[in-house]
């Protein structure tokens, strides 16, 4: 599953992803976090298709995925958005 999360309030967003957490018991081990600003997408696309070692399900948490907003940023890597759509 896919989750988007868009707006000012962290800690309604941060509550969000405790509860998918939960619901889905995703082991602490299996939550991975990217900030978008430093990493490339390809690097997250990778590990969403690597199988996890450690349980069935893992959680990925892309910080200032500013990509789906619209918004243009200076200084950040030009982002190859292909292999995401073709992964979604």
């Amino acid at each position: 599953m896919i989750y988007i999360f868009i707006g000012t309030e962290e800690y309604l967003i941060k509550k969000e992803i405790e509860k998918i957490i939960k619901e889905n018991n995703i082991d602490p081990i299996n939550k991975i976090e990217y900030d978008l600003e430093n990493t490339p997408i390809q690097n997250i696309t990778d590990d969403a298709q690597t199988i996890s070692m450690f349980g069935e399900k893992k959680l990925i948490q892309v910080n200032n995925s500013y990509i789906f907003t619209g918004t243009i940023k200076k200084n950040t890597k030009e982002q190859k958005l292909k292999n995401l759509e073709e992964n979604i």
